[in-house]
This record gives C-alpha cells, structure tokens and sequence, in this order.
C-alpha cells in the first residue's frame, strides 16, 4: 500500500472514530478535534500570501486563528455558579438569573486586524498524489523547485519555477528567507497566551 493510501485509510478510520464518539458526548465540537486538524492538514489548501490589514480584497480570506465554543443557555446563581437550563423553581427566579446562549465563534483578528491570506488551488493531498511530495534525500525534478519541509515525515514539496512557493516560518519569524531547502512550511495557524496545548480542544487564556 503507497503512503498516500495509508495516509487516507488513517484520516478515515479518525473521523469515523470521532462521529461514533459525537453520540457519546454532548458537547463534542469537531472543529475543535485531532481529526478535524488532520483533516485540514490533508485536504487544505497551503497558504502563498499572508498580509494583516483592516479588510480583506476579495481574492482573499480572513485566516482563522481558532475556534471559540460559545456558551450554553444557564441559570447563574450567587452560591452555586452557572448550570445548564433556565431557572425555572421560585428560589431561582428570586436570587439567580438567566444566561442567554452565545454562539460560537472563529477568531480572526490578531492586533486589530484581520490575516489575510491566499492560498494555493491544490491540496497537500493533490501534491501527494502528483509527485511533488518527495522524500528529504532526494531533489525535484527539472522545471521544479523545492519549497521547504511539508511534513512531519520531513519531505519536501516541489512547484514548478514560475509558481510561488507556500510562506515558511523563516517568513513569520523574519529568519533567513532563501534557506527554502530546510525551512518548514506553514499550514496550521492557532492563537493562544502560552504554548499550544497537544489537545486541540484544550485551551489557555487569561481573564
């Protein structure tokens, strides 16, 4: 079996996995899931321009930087906090009150201003499949030019020379921009105070 059928067979047993563990938890956010993260690593689209500003132009996109759950609709008392439902018995309409549901929201301004992003036509999937996925000690075809690690498997991806290359973490750390050879391509943007957490549903902020 190729590595891109293997790849494949993986993300589809844990998304099958992650709908049959939906049942079981009621508060289950896919968006906010390993799978779902898996999912958008392969079938997303790898980012070429990255430009912060007030509004973006219309060949562009906000990036999304995370995903806030929103709250559940409570009943919010003085002694015992915040629990599911409304308050409905007569001691609860005397001291607590009721919390409206908000809902959920994407993150997409950094600093006031929102990431405008452009991204390529094809998937990391389609680069897979075309070949222009190619192991570390190898170098890419004629008319081809590497544009740095895609993978945790360390591979580097090929474009043709008159395509732009996907933006490197060299790009947003202001490192070294011609070393495209060893550099990691960026696919996965998440905003949080500290270090991200393993758990894509896990998360750290201040009050």
């Amino acid at each position: 079996m190729a590595k891109s059928e293997i790849i494949i067979t993986i993300l589809f047993y844990i998304i099958i996995t992650n709908f049959i563990y939906s049942f079981w938890e009621f508060d289950y956010d896919f968006e906010n899931s390993i799978a779902y993260e898996i999912d958008q690593f392969i079938n997303g689209k790898l980012i070429y321009s990255f430009i912060p500003k007030e509004e973006c132009d219309s060949d562009e996109e906000a990036l999304k930087l995370g995903k806030w759950k929103g709250l559940k609709a409570g009943c919010m008392c003085p002694f015992t906090g915040l629990r599911r439902g409304r308050c409905i018995t007569k001691r609860e309409r005397r001291s607590c009150r009721d919390i409206p549901e908000v809902p959920s929201k994407y993150y997409e301004k950094f600093n006031f201003k929102k990431i405008c992003v452009k991204r390529t036509k094809e998937t990391y999937r389609d680069f897979l499949l075309n070949k222009q996925i190619i192991e570390n000690n190898k170098k890419c075809p004629e008319v081809y030019k590497c544009c740095g690690i895609v993978d945790t498997l360390n591979r580097k991806l090929c474009m043709k020379l008159n395509e732009q290359c996907p933006i490197m973490i060299n790009y947003i750390n202001s490192l070294d921009k011609n070393n495209t050879e060893n550099s990691q391509i960026l696919s996965i943007f998440k905003i949080t105070e500290t270090m991200p957490y393993m758990n894509p549903n896990q998360k750290d902020w201040g009050k």
